[in-house]
């Protein structure tokens, strides 16, 4: 695994020219990604996926890539009282509920509809019930619009800005984007504490609601000073 992260580290390095768009390069390494999978699992991946999210940093811009309901938000010092941040989020979860990915959902075939008055999903015919309308992986339901093409998002950095926390779908799914800026805020002299807390934090609000399941959990803070 590390290997291939390494790898995709030195794709972006090698491939990146003044001319070519960073969109264009991300979109280019999730497409390589979502192939990789379907070689390594096949079948195992008809019915199952991932979300993810990529934020690299370039100079004074982030450049931040997402496919699903993975999320990257930046904390930013707010302009009221000290040790107070506003979550400023970079990236939009790909959920039927936005209309431009239901639209698309519909337009290649796919159907969203609800289940028992739950969120709505995709589906192909009978089959289906996915949460989200871009995956790496979840290859039977290609045909009904859901892709592995990224969203790519650049935003310039000003001083306010101190750090990003990017989380997978089980963070989100209990907490908003500022509650979770708030937790990691309190303990940014340890990036890595920061990110436990917020696991933390998530983990106990899954407990609150079933002992039965619980979505992926996983969080990263990075310091931008």
């Amino acid at each position: 695994y590390q290997r291939r992260v390494h790898g995709i580290q030195g794709e972006l390095s090698n491939e990146q020219e003044p001319d070519q768009p960073w969109v264009q390069v991300l979109t280019k390494l999730y497409q390589r990604a979502d192939s990789e999978v379907r070689r390594v699992l096949g079948v195992e991946c008809q019915e199952s996926g991932s979300t993810t999210v990529i934020c690299l940093r370039i100079g004074e811009k982030l450049i931040v890539a997402n496919v699903g309901d993975s999320r990257c938000v930046l904390g930013r010092e707010s302009n009221g009282p000290a040790d107070q941040f506003v979550a400023v989020e970079l990236t939009s979860d790909h959920t039927p509920e936005r209309q431009d990915e239901a639209l698309r959902v519909r337009q290649k075939g796919g159907q969203v509809r609800s289940m028992l008055g739950g969120p709505p999903r995709v589906f192909l015919g009978m089959s289906g019930g996915l949460c989200v309308t871009r995956a790496i992986g979840d290859t039977n339901l290609c045909p009904a619009g859901v892709t592995c093409d990224p969203e790519v998002r650049t935003e310039t950095l000003i001083d306010r800005d101190k750090f990003v926390l990017l989380a997978s779908d089980g963070v989100w799914a209990r907490m908003s984007s500022q509650k979770a800026i708030n937790i990691a805020s309190k303990h940014l002299y340890d990036p890595q504490k920061a990110a436990s807390e917020v696991v933390a934090a998530a983990k106990e609000a899954w407990s609150l609601m079933t002992n039965v399941y619980r979505d992926d959990i996983t969080a990263l803070v990075v310091l931008l000073n």
